[in-house]
């Protein structure tokens, strides 16, 4: 008979008894013992388990001595629906899981096992469930995820045994389960592509237990071309494509898959398509296929993007109609689909063909050319205008041939008369800052130039009705918007009318008012249990979260920086936070709402002076004169005076400025010296005057200021001058680029939290510091990005400067950052000017991998070039910077500045001319694949029918450097005449751009 189990020997060994001794305590037991001991564990498990890393010194953290005792004494006696709950914190490491499995014989074995195998690193538990299934513990799970963990899972211990005697250990393993590797692709880490490059080689395995005989190669054969049809993923796909070459098939193996690997030439992935090609075209010198069957095969080929595929796709289709000449129209029918491509080279090579196998007089793939004639890039379109005039019997083709990309005749080109119809009048001083004098002086003489728009955003109006901000009028309303916020964090114009609603609430709460917020407080108290983390710089819905808490509780939950780490206390729990944020201006914002959480729980209402009035951050300066009358007898905290002065607009100062009441108080000078006043003493506080300063005049210094506050930094009473540079650093294969803008005044080695606006350069101040899982300067949400960028609406140079430094570092997608796309957002406002570090940013970000990013940017720019902020001058400029610095790939260039010019006449044109400027006067080598950069500018002249204007880029074309490709562009470039139709054009396109920047200035002067 068991005897009572001892509670002292227990929780003397859960204390300071070894892993060993554990073991020992629990083997044997009973079921109903364990579930005893489980009483006194759950709670000693809870606790490590939350404090499962210690901070043994500032920044330095150790993991828990005891954790490993607390994970072994949980698994010996949880059930097993309590440690499939527990997740990864619910067994010990696979030695120890195994004995208490071995010692319990629990009927939950397979249970558990299934949940291993949905961790996000389940191969690892591989060897586990191979001795469980051999002990008889388990049943083999028939789970692909099961299967795919041996590719990982064998590997992980290549230093102890090669692959080909760990597959021969158990006979099931050839039997079996490597068969099953065919039939799924695996996921994330764990493929067979992803394992051939880091690990032993599944390849060479398979090869030598073929050649072993234990392997039938006919069976790997086939098991492979399986695979490929399946239609993995490209990365994955490719370990199936080098593993067949590597098989080495005969002609007779060949022949025998030729028409399934004729049918990859649809697969999805690229690759894979490419390489089932390259085979085709050998196999067609062993069979033949039926014309029919080989169109419909190639015929996807020939949208693919990569040239050199379609290229190759159209000479197998050449090949076929040389055979089978009497099939001839059908495989002409087909190669005309590739007259779409977006390459002109591969338009070029389909023209060829056509012009070889097929003939004008054939009435139906007559028809289909001239449909597809618009969209033929203007490079080729003279060579498709030969091939349908060589059989042209009527006088209208003529008219036809000269119709251009976009379908409109020559006869229908919009007359001035047209393009003034309706325009607006606006002021001589909006005309020059929409540089519209500019372009009628380059319509007076005949010169093709589109400059940029030349205001700097203090001249525009934001304050129009569509974007005001209504403040939160009851408490039903203020429950039902904080319960957004805290589930939904980028509502970040919500979070701030939260943050005022709650102020504004705090001490005039109504007496039901428990009943009524009990469900958002419930879930604020989940939420804050969970790990979210109010005050600590992480996101608008953490904060509003802390200030729900302190106005229902009357409690400001107070996080507390020590060293690198934020702790504080929450319903006696002591909980963690990174405090890395603690450096970057989210922080600030959270700290105003700290300032804010205290005066709530004191139940000390006020309006805040910083609470924005309109959309993006901004506040009416009349209704911040107001507010500052209306708190005259209170000294508001420091960051809702210096917020408050960022986000002031630049609309009707100085009638704010006759509305504020004469009264004391450094804060209430600081306000008035930002709406204009001159006299005015410089105060002692420096974030007050920093932020006056900048509020004053964003992008002039400020000497009365500066005389006053010397060496605060950049943006404070010196305007910041910034330098774009990119440093390039090789490790082994690898190329990384370290972009960076480097600041004057230089940043300060201590930063007063105050001063927000230099700490806009924090990505850049945390260095080493700055990692990717913590996010850049703002913070790693889409929220906390949002929230930054309404810091300072008025001045973003510094917000654009930092997002530059971190995006362009990630532009290859080297790490998945998806909140990096939000730094674009305040670009698509047509009232923010793309000065130095914003037009770099955006420039920049057309070459992004990601599609989110370089979709955005993409959208941007031709709204730039729509409202005039993006020109020929300024796009240039940052083209030229950023091919220099090598970290820019052209070809995305081509494809993002392609689709812009797509747009318009006038987007086009001023693509034509920046590129132009991009090459003009180069003196470096060019990066590799710069001429499909030039491709673009040849398709640009040729479709507008304007020859280069630039004469530096003239004499760079002409000036020898350039080879192969290159040099045949440069040829073609110079040889385009300037001639009545260019005149045209020019005058065209200049008296759209005016149009389009006459309705951008009055739509900015409303």
């Amino acid at each position: 008979m068991e005897s009572e189990f001892d509670r002292v020997a227990l929780e003397n060994m859960l204390e300071s008894g070894t892993l060993q001794e554990c073991l020992q305590f629990f083997h044997g037991m009973s079921e109903k013992r364990r579930r005893e001991c489980f009483t006194i564990i759950k709670p000693f498990w809870s606790q490590i388990r939350k404090n499962r890393f210690i901070e043994e010194k500032t920044g330095i953290l150790r993991e828990n001595s005891r954790a490993e005792i607390a994970e072994i004494a949980f698994f010996a006696t949880a059930s097993g629906a309590e440690i499939i709950k527990a997740k990864r914190f619910g067994y010990p490491v696979a030695e120890y899981a195994f004995a208490i499995i071995e010692d319990r014989r629990p009927n939950w074995v397979d249970q558990w096992i299934a949940s291993l195998l949905e961790e996000s690193y389940f191969w690892g538990h591989w060897h586990l469930i191979r001795k469980l299934i051999a002990a008889g513990h388990a049943q083999k799970p028939d789970s692909p995820r099961y299967f795919l963990s041996m590719i990982s899972g064998l590997n992980s211990r290549r230093n102890d045994a090669n692959l080909v005697d760990a597959l021969q250990e158990s006979a099931d393993l050839l039997r079996e389960d490597v068969w099953k590797l065919f039939e799924y692709d695996g996921d994330g880490e764990n493929s067979l592509a992803n394992t051939e490059r880091f690990a032993n080689s599944w390849i060479d395995a398979f090869l030598a237990l073929m050649n072993q005989g234990r392997l039938p190669r006919a069976k790997l054969l086939d098991a492979t071309v399986a695979a490929l049809e399946r239609d993995f993923n490209h990365y994955r796909a490719k370990w199936f494509v080098e593993f067949f070459d590597r098989l080495e098939p005969t002609d007779e193996e060949l022949r025998k898959y030729g028409d399934r690997i004729l049918g990859l030439l649809g697969a999805s992935a690229p690759n894979v398509a490419s390489w089932a090609l390259g085979r085709v075209e050998f196999i067609l010198t062993l069979v033949t296929f039926e014309t029919a069957t080989l169109c419909n095969a190639v015929e996807p080929l020939l949208r693919a993007r990569a040239k050199r595929t379609v290229v190759a796709a159209l000479k197998v289709l050449a090949r076929q109609a040389s055979v089978f000449p009497g099939d001839s129209t059908a495989v002409a029918m087909t190669v005309t689909s590739a007259l779409s491509h977006e390459s002109a080279d591969v338009q070029k090579a389909a023209i060829q063909i056509l012009a070889s196998i097929s003939s004008p007089q054939d009435a139906r793939v007559r028809a289909v050319v001239e449909e597809l004639l618009p969209t033929v890039a203007a490079s080729v379109r003279g060579s498709v205008n030969d091939w349908l005039t060589s059989g042209a019997e009527d006088a209208d083709t003529s008219q036809l041939l000269t119709t251009r990309r976009t379908g409109v005749s020559s006869h229908r080109q919009p007359k001035s008369a047209d393009i003034w119809e309706d325009v607006p009048k606006v002021s001589k001083s909006m005309e020059a800052l929409f540089s519209i004098d500019s372009l009628r002086e380059s319509l007076k003489d005949g010169e093709f130039s589109i400059p940029a728009a030349v205001f700097d955003g203090t001249e525009i109006a934001r304050l129009s009705m569509p974007r005001h901000l209504t403040p939160i009028e009851t408490i039903e309303d203020l429950i039902d918007v904080c319960a957004r916020v805290i589930e939904d964090g980028t509502l970040v114009d919500d979070a701030e009318r939260c943050i005022d609603g709650l102020v504004r609430f705090c001490g005039n709460k109504p007496d039901d008012l428990g009943q009524r917020i009990a469900p958002l407080l419930k879930r604020v108290r989940q939420l804050l249990k969970k790990g979210c983390s109010p005050f600590c710089g992480v996101d608008p819905a953490n904060d509003v979260m802390g200030l729900v808490y302190a106005f229902c509780m009357g409690i400001a939950i107070e996080p507390v920086l020590n060293g690198d780490t934020y702790e504080y206390v929450f319903e006696g729990d002591s909980l963690r936070e990174y405090g890395i944020n603690a450096k970057k201006p989210i922080e600030f914002l959270s700290a105003h709402c700290l300032a804010v959480a205290r005066r709530i729980a004191a139940e000390n209402p006020c309006q805040l002076l910083s609470t924005p009035t309109h959309l993006g951050g901004w506040i009416n300066p009349c209704d911040l004169a107001q507010r500052v009358n209306k708190s005259s007898f209170l000294e508001p905290d420091l960051h809702d005076v210096v917020l408050a002065l960022l986000r002031l607009a630049p609309d009707q100062r100085p009638a704010a400025l006759k509305l504020i009441v004469e009264m004391p108080g450094e804060w209430v000078q600081a306000i008035r010296y930002a709406l204009g006043e001159d006299n005015i003493a410089i105060g002692k506080t420096p974030a007050l005057w920093a932020a006056a300063a900048r509020a004053r005049s964003p992008w002039d210094d400020d000497l009365r200021v500066l005389k006053e506050h010397p060496g605060l930094g950049p943006d404070t009473a010196q305007v910041a001058n910034l330098k774009y540079h990119c440093t390039v650093r090789k490790s082994g294969p690898f190329t990384f680029f370290d972009p960076e803008i480097a600041v004057e005044p230089g940043v300060p080695s201590k930063v007063d939290p105050l001063l927000v606006t230099v700490l806009m350069y924090s990505s850049q101040i945390l260095g080493k510091e700055y990692s990717f899982e913590m996010g850049g300067f703002g913070g790693s949400t889409i929220g906390a990005v949002r929230w930054t960028a309404s810091i300072w609406p008025l001045g973003r140079e510094s917000y654009f400067a930092a997002s530059a430094h971190l995006c362009h570092a990630n532009i290859d997608w080297s790490e998945a950052q998806w909140q990096n796309r939000t730094m674009l957002e305040p670009l698509l406002d047509s009232g923010t000017p793309l000065r130095y570090a914003g037009n770099l940013f955006l420039v920049g970000m057309l070459a992004a991998k990601e599609p989110g990013e370089s979709g955005m940017a993409t959208d941007i720019a031709i709204r730039a070039i729509e409202d005039g902020r993006l020109g020929s001058d300024n796009l240039g400029e940052s083209l030229s910077l950023l091919l220099s610095c090598g970290i820019i790939k052209p070809g995305r260039w081509q494809k993002t500045l392609a689709e812009v010019a797509r747009t318009s006449p006038v987007h086009a044109g001023v693509i034509q001319l920046a590129l132009q400027r991009c090459f003009a006067g180069r003196t470096r080598d060019l990066p590799k694949d710069s001429a499909k950069l030039l491709e673009l500018l040849y398709e640009l002249s040729a479709e507008l029918a304007i020859p280069l204007t630039n004469e530096l880029c003239k004499t760079w074309l002409a000036s020898g450097n350039l080879v192969g490709k290159g040099a045949k562009l440069a040829k073609n470039l110079l040889d385009l005449k300037y001639d009545d139709e260019s005149r045209n054009s020019v005058r065209s396109i200049l008296l759209q751009a005016i149009n389009q920047r006459v309705i951008a200035a009055k739509n900015a002067s409303q």
